[in-house]
């Protein structure tokens, strides 16, 4: 699963998408890569960063997604980060 958080401010970007890795990573731990720049990391004046999960065999993919569901609304109600859209690709590539 990738988690692509996007913004024309860097900084901002950068901000909420670490805040956004780390909260990932208490509940996931070790299966949070990132955030680090996709192969194309500005689009229409846009700049993207890039979280990777990954999920197990064995591990439930729905949990994943409603655990990324709350933080995700945590980061809709934090102050600033909230100008930064963030969307979640279930089955990259």
């Amino acid at each position: 699963m990738v988690v692509n958080p996007r913004h024309r401010d860097e900084r901002l970007l950068g901000a909420a998408a670490a805040w956004v890795a780390a909260r990932m990573r208490t509940l996931f731990g070790e299966r949070v890569y990132g955030p680090h720049p996709p192969v194309v990391d500005k689009i229409g004046g846009e700049n993207y960063l890039e979280i990777l999960l990954k999920i197990e065999n064995g591990r439930s993919p729905a949990r994943a997604k409603e655990l990324l569901a709350e933080i995700l609304k945590e980061a809709a109600g934090h102050g600033e980060y909230r100008r930064v859209f963030i969307f979640c690709d279930v089955d990259p590539q």
